[in-house]
């Protein structure tokens, strides 16, 4: 096993039970899985015939549901839509026994949402209905997104590309507290 193995397993056995703050795009990732049998006579596409639906935390929301897998305590913070799909991350993450108290709900804005169509266990294509307004500041409520971030020694801010700032937002994270920002998207590669 080398150093760097080593001190990554180290890294990870000391994450039970420690609070990291979550700051990013909250994605509902939707799967539709089905079966092809023929093409559609209206355009050479497969016509899929759906067996199973399934939902999970996509973003920011993935990465809080990973911590929580390696013994964690994720609070999450981000803002979603007043909709179906933002009721349907919440429940997922709140089964997950993940702090939701952070998700601002914005009537004004659509939560994220991504769909995979699956076939014999090959995506066959994906749709996004992207937030029109994640480009908008987040509504003024006089406090900052991340209320819990007293309770965090740790923030994690996420973004892709371009829209990866520099820092976690100042007043975001309690003095004292460490803020990282992690860039999921590599220089140049398109945005997803």
């Amino acid at each position: 096993m080398t150093d760097r193995s080593k001190e990554l397993i180290e890294i990870v056995e000391r994450f039970p039970g420690k609070r990291i703050a979550v700051v990013g795009d909250l994605i509902l990732d939707e799967f539709i899985w089905g079966d092809v049998r023929r093409i559609s006579p209206e355009a050479p596409v497969p016509i899929v015939e759906v067996v199973r639906e399934s939902i999970a935390p996509g973003g920011a929301a993935n990465v809080a549901m990973n911590l929580a897998s390696l013994g964690a305590l994720p609070i999450l913070a981000g803002l979603i839509g007043n909709d179906f799909a933002g009721r349907q991350l919440i429940k997922v993450l709140s089964d997950a026994d993940i702090n939701c108290k952070n998700i601002i709900r914005d009537k004004d804005r659509n939560t994220t949402l991504k769909t995979r169509i699956i076939a014999h266990h090959q995506q066959v294509c994906r749709t996004d209905q992207p937030d029109q307004h994640r480009h908008q500041q987040p509504p003024q409520d006089g406090g900052p997104l991340l209320a819990g971030g007293d309770q965090a020694k740790q923030a994690l801010a996420l973004a892709h590309g371009e829209e990866a700032p520099s820092q976690v937002p100042e007043g975001q994270v309690g003095q004292g507290k460490q803020g990282f920002v992690i860039d999921g998207q590599a220089e140049g590669e398109p945005r997803s």
